[in-house]
């Protein structure tokens, strides 16, 4: 049997000590997906994403690394996410009402 989980949901099961804060999971399209670690390889990729990309952004337009995007039914934390907008939110509420780049 597969489980799917609202948002609300997997934030409970947090709240509530069932996914331990250390936990590398996170919500995709309602299932709860296990992270896999980064290797050296993947980190210096994403270094130079980080470096390189924003300077290639039209204004009102932010890049966002290794953080998490709030979306309907899931709450991925890609290694990198193109947003509409200015300056990075101060919370993940905030998040899920920025738009990701098509």
């Amino acid at each position: 049997m597969v489980w799917h989980f609202t948002r609300a949901e997997y934030h409970l099961l947090g709240t509530h000590g069932i996914i331990r804060p250390d936990e590398r999971v996170e919500l995709r399209d309602g299932l709860i997906v296990e992270l896999p670690v980064m290797k050296p390889l993947h980190q210096g990729a994403s270094r130079r994403l980080a470096n390189r990309l924003p300077r290639l952004l039209p204004p009102g337009w932010l890049l966002q690394i290794a953080d998490v995007v709030g979306l309907a039914t899931s709450k991925p934390e890609p290694d990198a996410a193109v947003l509409r907008g200015t300056k990075r939110p101060t919370t993940t509420t905030s998040l899920s009402r920025r738009t990701p780049a098509s």
